[in-house]
């Protein structure tokens, strides 16, 4: 057996009723952990402990000690029992000596100590009479009675040091309100005179010395397990998590029961405990008594006392997907998760960003104290957009502004991203193509996430007619930029009359050649109609460009909170934009009456659309030359209706203010058209058609075969989300199922081996479930098969012809191919779309 040192023996008792902070001057209670972590041949282990702070006196001077172990080493230990010895007002001796084959310096001993009882509590000293072997109890009678049983918590105290034949098993019995019975016996039979002292502590509540404290029943049905080395051993489990593993103290206590006659008497009888391991969370308590490997045994209850100090994150909230860190036992910390896994299971923000996965997403979440949301799985969107056209019904008097709302489509943008308008005025729809309006400048208003309100304003105080259609607005809403392209926005200062101009740089080195920009305007004030202005570009260069605005009416008071959002690309992003240009308009000479006094021009389509295309004009003025400077110009544009401009083109109109002369300009246009049929969708390739009813899943894929598509196969979680948003959050059929044969998914198109996202749990077949329908963002984006013959929404896919656009010029044969086309160029031109020239001889 191991000993850790005590010759003569005080039995200290700590009976716990309520253990508050025991303040003797600054400190009443102190508390420590000692780790032997030397093996000795002989078991025996011993060390001075100097009290962190000294008490004020040595009379009192109680400490209390129990044997423990490091965590994590073997199953249970052998028996080990603690004593004190040399109690002095600044330091103490413990010993502990353990039996069997001994931890190999793993040993913990836990100890209290304090000078007088804390209030509530009552403590002393029981001595012994001197004997040589077997049990011995002593009787201790409390000063006064308790209102319920306390806790007794104990350690020998050796009075001669180095007296390592004096080690003990010490327990408590019959433990009433007003008094108990300490017992001791020595650990070595026949080991020569014993002569011992016990300290004791004894409660009932724990107060603030002591963070927990109770008593543990271990029943000791039956024999011991030989698994547990025939000891009976409990977890108890704190109910919060320390900082760092606290102090417990444990004593083990008996009840005789006479009218059991396997009861086994205390004179008959032996008992220890000790601490198996003690983690922030809980603590694992042994106990053996001399039964041994007897199936019959007394049942036993530890009492025990705990101090330390809770973990500090208790309670605290981090925000930003920050986590709680403790760096002291009162120090708590959110601090940012770093250490993130290398795999990549994209995911996209709400602010429309993708992140390798969902930790590095709120690493930088919570680096930039960011309250951006995980939106969706799977990469953002690049560009996500909407176009259309309205229709301006109301006719306006006088110069009165006619504003009206045009609806947004759900989930197409991202909540926590800046969405920009860029807007066109156009008369396509008017009877006369002849006929020439009057200047008209557009902005946008109260941009919301569902919807947003158009505004025209046309010059000439509404005099001239205008049909039945006041105007239409050709509109593009996005996000970002387009491919290979830049965009932003430009707050203009406030001005009250004339022109503002400002200065857009553009990305160094990004474009080769002079972009094709957009600009448009948009107001954060509403209903303010003496805002309306003109908005054009000034000096557009490579690196460079200016933004002006001029307000329609001359001293129309304060014009602020207005900016316009802008856009520059050089190359087309298709098939949002299938062709794109530049008017130059030489102005040389006066307006002619024929076109009231604007400027038009007429172009003719690359190629012919189906229908009469969303089209985006902004004008360019350049200073260069004697032009004049923007301080004396405003320019506006606008798409007139021509003879031919639902086939193969559109008229462009201009006006600008006349001083002296009328300066040479150009209008950018581009032709924006539906790249499916009406009521198709166009996403990566392919044409998507949705239904606004439900349909059972073999209806719903006649249906979609019967124009010439199939319900979706699914082939990536960016087609899998964009799929689900057009459905606006309700479930819907998908192309997935297991019909043919049981538990094998396949996709309409035969493929066995495309995109999976099942729910959890799913698939289950629950009482035949052989069709598969999604969920919803709610639910994640995932999927769930179920009946086919439940009625859901669907949508049908097809492949999208690139050949079906006529994108090879003069003369070109268009190879089609997945998401993309060839060109065979005759011998005369080269280029993606044959539409650059080459020279017979091979030249340029």
């Amino acid at each position: 057996m191991r000993v850790f040192p005590g010759t003569h023996l005080l039995a200290v008792l700590f009976v716990v009723c309520k253990i508050a902070l025991m303040v003797e001057g600054q400190t009443l209670v102190q508390d420590g952990k000692i780790n032997f972590t030397a093996s000795y041949p002989d078991l025996l282990y011993c060390t001075n402990v100097q009290f962190p702070r000294a008490f004020s006196s040595s009379r009192n001077v109680r400490v209390i000690a129990s044997i423990g172990y490091e965590s994590n080493t073997r199953s249970v230990h052998d028996s080990a029992v603690v004593w004190t010895s040399d109690v002095t007002q600044s330091s103490f001796r413990v010993c502990a000596l353990e039996s069997g084959l001994g931890t190999n310096g793993s040993a913990v001993v836990n100890w209290i100590a304090f000078r007088s009882a804390p209030s509530g509590m009552l403590d002393g000293t029981a001595s012994f009479s001197a004997f040589t072997s077997g049990t011995k109890c002593e009787r201790v009678t409390f000063v006064q009675r308790f209102a319920s049983i306390p806790k007794v918590l104990a350690t020998v105290r050796h009075s001669v040091s180095n007296k390592s034949q004096d080690a003990m098993n010490v327990w408590v019995e019959e433990l009433k309100a007003d008094y108990f019975r300490v017992c001791l016996r020595e650990v070595k039979t026949f080991d020569g005179k014993h002569q011992n002292l016990k300290d004791w502590l004894a409660f009932t509540q724990g107060g603030v010395q002591l963070t927990f404290q109770g008593k543990l029943l271990l029943e000791n049905g039956g024999a011991p397990r030989e698994q547990d080395n025939f000891a009976f051993c409990k977890v108890h489990n704190f109910t919060e998590e320390f900082y760092s593993p606290p102090v417990v103290i444990v004593t083990v206590n008996h009840l005789y029961d006479s009218k059991n006659v396997y009861s086994i008497k205390p004179e008959n009888n032996v008992l220890n405990t000790w601490i198996e391991e003690i983690t922030i969370s809980s603590f694992r308590v042994c106990v053996k008594d001399l039964a041994g490997m007897e199936s019959q045994h007394d049942p036993a209850t530890v009492d025990y006392a705990v101090i330390g100090d809770f973990d500090p994150c208790i309670n605290v909230s981090c925000n930003y997907f920050a986590v709680c860190k403790a760096f002291g036992p009162k120090d708590a910390r959110c601090i940012c998760v770093d250490n993130c896994p290398s795999y990549d299971e994209p995911v996209c923000s709400s602010n429309g960003t993708t992140y390798d996965n969902e930790c590095m997403f709120q690493r930088e979440m919570c680096h930039l104290k960011a309250n951006f949301t995980l939106y969706h799985p799977g990469d953002c969107t690049g560009f996500p957009s909407q176009k259309g056209r309205h229709r301006l019904h109301h006719h306006p008097n006088w110069a009165e502004a006619v504003c009206e709302q045009v609806p947004l489509v759900p989930y197409v943008f991202y909540p926590d991203k800046p969405v920009h308008v860029q807007v066109s005025v156009n008369h396509v729809n008017f009877s006369d193509p002849s006929y020439v309006h009057e200047a008209a400048v557009a902005w946008v208003e109260d941009l919301r996430e569902n919807n947003f309100t158009i505004c025209v304003t046309q010059a000439g105080r509404n005099e001239k007619k205008n049909g039945k259609t006041f105007a239409m607005v050709d509109w593009l809403a996005y996000q970002g930029a387009p491919d290979g392209g830049v965009s932003g926005e430009m707050d203009m200062p406030t001005w009250w009359t004339g022109t503002s101009c400002r200065t857009v740089s553009l990305p160094p080195k990004k474009f080769q050649s002079v972009p094709t920009v957009f600009v448009s305007a948009q107001h954060e004030r509403r209903g303010v109609k003496h805002d309306a202005s003109s908005v054009w570009v000034e000096d557009l260069t490579t690196t460079s460009f200016k933004i002006c605005v001029r307000e329609l009416q001359n001293f129309d008071g304060a014009h602020q909170s207005i900016h316009v959002d802008w856009m520059a690309f050089e190359e087309l992003h298709q098939p949002l934009f299938m062709e794109h240009g530049s008017l130059y308009f030489a102005n040389g000479k006066k307006p002619s009456k024929e076109f009231n006094y604007a400027f038009c021009e007429d172009v003719a389509f690359k190629k012919p659309y189906n229908d009469s295309p969303a089209i985006l004009v902004s004008a360019n003025h350049s200073t260069n030359g004697g032009n004049l400077t923007p301080l004396y110009n405003s320019v506006s544009a606008w798409v007139e209706a021509s003879d031919y401009i639902n086939k193969t083109g559109f008229r462009a109109c201009v006006k600008e203010l006349f001083v002296n002369q009328h300066d040479p300009l150009s209008v950018s246009y581009a032709v924006m058209p539906d790249v499916c049929e009406p009521g198709w969708s166009f996403y990566n390739g392919s044409c998507y058609y949705t239904s606004d009813t439900c349909k059972t899943w073999s209806k719903a894929s006649a249906i979609c075969r019967g124009m010439g598509a199939n319900l979706p196969a699914i082939e990536s979680q960016e087609e899998n989300v964009y799929i689900q948003h057009r459905h606006n959050g309700d479930k819907a059929w998908i192309g997935l199922n297991d019909i043919a044969t049981e538990g094998l998914f396949t996709w309409v198109d035969g493929c066995p081996d495309k995109f999976r996202y099942w729910a959890e749990s799913q698939p289950n077949d629950f009482q035949g479930e052989d069709c598969v329908h999604t969920l919803g963002p709610s639910h994640g984006y995932m999927w769930n098969d179920v009946e086919c013959s439940t009625c859901h929404q669907y949508t049908c896919k097809k492949d999208y012809d690139e050949c079906s656009s006529t994108p090879c010029l003069n003369g070109g044969t268009c190879v089609n191919k997945k998401r993309n086309f060839t060109c065979i160029c005759p011998r005369t031109h080269k280029g993606r779309s044959c539409d650059g020239n080459m020279r017979i001889d091979g030249k340029k």
